[in-house]
C-alpha cells in the first residue's frame, strides 16, 4: 500500500480493487475508486467544496466513473 496527504484527504492506493473496497467500507467518512482510497477523518478544516472537487478529480482520472459522490 502506498499513502499520501492533502489538506482535502488521506490518499491510500492498494494493489487490489478489492483491499481498496474493503479498507473503505470500514471508514465512516471515506470515498473509493477503483485501487485508491480517500480517507476524510481529520481533515475538518478543508471545505467540503474542495473535498468534493478532490473526488470528482480523482474520479475523472480513469474516465469511466459512473457512481455518485458522498455528500460534503
Amino acid at each position: 500500500m502506498e499513502a499520501f496527504d492533502t489538506d482535502e484527504a488521506a490518499y491510500l492506493r492498494f494493489a487490489t480493487r478489492d483491499q481498496a473496497a474493503d479498507y473503505a467500507a470500514s471508514l465512516e467518512d471515506g470515498f473509493v475508486i477503483h485501487y485508491i482510497v480517500m480517507d476524510f477523518a481529520g481533515r475538518d478544516d478543508a471545505s467540503k467544496e474542495h473535498q468534493r472537487w478532490a473526488m470528482e478529480r480523482l474520479a475523472g482520472t480513469w474516465q469511466d466513473y459512473e457512481g455518485t459522490f458522498p455528500g460534503r
